[in-house]
């Protein structure tokens, strides 16, 4: 079976990049599997994660982004344009590649790609983001892309979500929809995390979605009670300045690049913080419970509730409540053997997305769409 993920690029640091590198990794070591990661956006970036044996990466070299650089009608015309060279390319190394499905990993690339493949095989329109940050955003841009994509998507074989949740939004389109949660690397470390360390992490892209200040800000209202903890903030991104100002000055934060060695990080914590104004899964917070962290969250839509339980492997809080949130970070730093109960059950919680766990349904569902 030949395997063929579209992505943008794999050059940065973050969980979209890290998923498709794994699930092509995994995919690839399965007998009669050879799988294809096709970019347009690479150019000269290295790829961050190491890619497995037998897994190829190949770029377009057709710069999406370079449409920006023009206002009005030139910036429509440069989009136009770029979309169907993209078109173009990507049909050309489809059937170069003898592709017997398409994996379409960014929805907002997935009319273009649909366009480009058409009839000739089975596409699967993988959602990392959600329903309600797809449609509905309003606008005269909005709307045309709300109605290009709605018409594209009638061309897909599957849309697969990440929770049931945002798979029911993805119910009122035409196209078939299936829930399969993201694989997530476990533990590799041997060490589990301990609320003996005092350290609270957050990790996630600095960006208005994941809300890094806002991890800043509840510190704010709980370190100075609690003398010798500390939180570390792993990412960067756009707002990169902004959250280096809300940090500035304030006691016991520290800032930290992205890494490889994530996983030594979780182990030197005793738990995780996501303040996400929405997740579509919230890979960080599964990667940390394997490690045996706790996770406090805000209930936003949909991931935490699919990963955490309440009050069993951490806590959910209510959107919004900050003073709520401040003081579940509380009970964990005052009460170490409840962080470290939680952190056990946590544990076993983030084995439901193991590899052995999630990928046989994709092979599932690639041997469903190959056959029909």
């Amino acid at each position: 079976m030949r395997i063929v993920y579209f992505f943008r690029s794999l050059a940065v640091w973050g969980g979209i990049e890290r998923i498709i590198v794994d699930k092509a990794g995994w995919l690839a070591g399965q007998e009669g599997c050879q799988v294809s990661i096709v970019t347009c956006d690479q150019g000269a970036h290295e790829v961050p994660y190491e890619l497995a044996d037998g897994v190829t990466l190949c770029d377009l070299d057709v710069r999406l982004h370079r449409q920006y650089r023009y206002g009005g009608c030139r910036r429509l015309w440069e989009r136009w344009r770029l979309e169907r060279l993209l078109a173009h390319r990507l049909r050309q190394k489809i059937e170069e590649l003898q592709a017997d499905v398409v994996v379409c990993v960014a929805t907002s690339y997935a009319a273009t790609v649909l366009r480009a493949v058409g009839d000739r095989v089975p596409v699967v329109v993988e959602s990392h983001s959600i329903y309600r940050q797809m449609f509905g955003q309003g606008g005269i841009g909005g709307t045309y892309n709300d109605w290009r994509l709605r018409r594209q998507l009638k061309r897909a074989r599957m849309v697969v979500t990440l929770t049931e949740d945002d798979a029911r939004d993805w119910r009122r389109l035409p196209p078939e929809v299936r829930c399969i949660p993201n694989m997530v690397e476990q533990n590799p470390t041997g060490r589990t995390g301990d609320a003996a360390t005092r350290r609270v992490i957050f990790v996630g892209r600095f960006d208005y979605q994941k809300r890094a200040e806002m991890a800043v800000e509840l510190w704010q209202r709980v370190g100075p009670r609690h003398p010798g903890w500390q939180l570390h903030v792993y990412g960067d991104g756009e707002r990169q300045e902004a959250v280096a100002e809300a940090a500035r000055g304030v006691e016991g934060v520290t800032l930290h690049k992205p890494t490889a060695s994530i996983f030594e990080a979780y182990c030197d914590s005793a738990f995780l913080i996501l303040t996400s104004l929405y997740e579509p899964f919230g890979l960080v917070m599964a990667e940390a419970m394997s490690c045996g962290l706790p996770v406090v969250a805000f209930d936003c839509p949909y991931g935490p509730r699919t990963i955490v339980e309440d009050g069993r492997n951490g806590f959910l809080v209510e959107e919004g409540d900050m003073q709520g949130f401040a003081d579940r970070m509380s009970r964990l730093m005052d009460d170490e053997a409840l962080c470290r109960r939680m952190g056990c059950a946590a544990v076993g919680s983030a084995r439901r997305f193991s590899a052995d766990e999630v990928m046989p349904q994709w092979l599932t569902l690639f041997g469903e769409l190959t056959e029909a």
